[in-house]
């Protein structure tokens, strides 16, 4: 994770690239500060952003969604997709892209949580995976989603 950029206000972006993989297995997302994923973990653990109630993570692979286990979430990730995650604090929800379309069928606001406005900060996990992660906006190819996909 990277909780040195702990949002607690406003909407945080960040995207990936799979550049690669090895049948990988990604859980990208979210986490409060006070999750077990606050430290940065190098090491294989078999924990993934979203095991817990504490993170919330999408997997393209696998076709789920985490928060506290898994969902179905029927949607593809392949080499050469970019996908973009946003949270938005104030209104306690995250939402996903890809290739900069919010608004494809299974995208836009994926999570919806009280907790989330709490602030929460880009973590992820993957294994057999080589990404591209840009977690600074001038680093992004696409960039944060229209205010119209919080549904003020």
């Amino acid at each position: 994770g990277s909780p040195d950029l702990l949002t607690s206000s406003g909407v945080v972006y960040y995207e990936f690239e799979i550049v690669a993989s090895d049948d990988g297995v990604p859980q990208m997302g979210f986490a409060l500060k006070k999750g077990a994923w606050a430290e940065v973990q190098d090491e294989h653990t078999g924990e993934g952003v979203g095991d817990d109630a504490l993170s919330w993570g999408l997997d393209g692979v696998r076709g789920a969604k985490w928060h506290d286990g898994d969902a179905p979430w029927p949607r593809k990730w392949e080499v050469g997709d970019v996908i973009g995650l946003a949270a938005n604090v104030d209104a306690g929800k995250i939402a996903v892209s890809k290739a900069g379309d919010w608004a494809q069928e299974g995208y836009g606001v994926v999570f919806e949580a009280e907790a989330i406005k709490a602030g929460v900060f880009p973590c992820f996990t993957a294994m057999d995976l080589k990404l591209r992660v840009a977690l600074a906006e001038e680093d992004c190819k696409f960039g944060p989603p229209p205010l119209d996909i919080w549904g003020a």
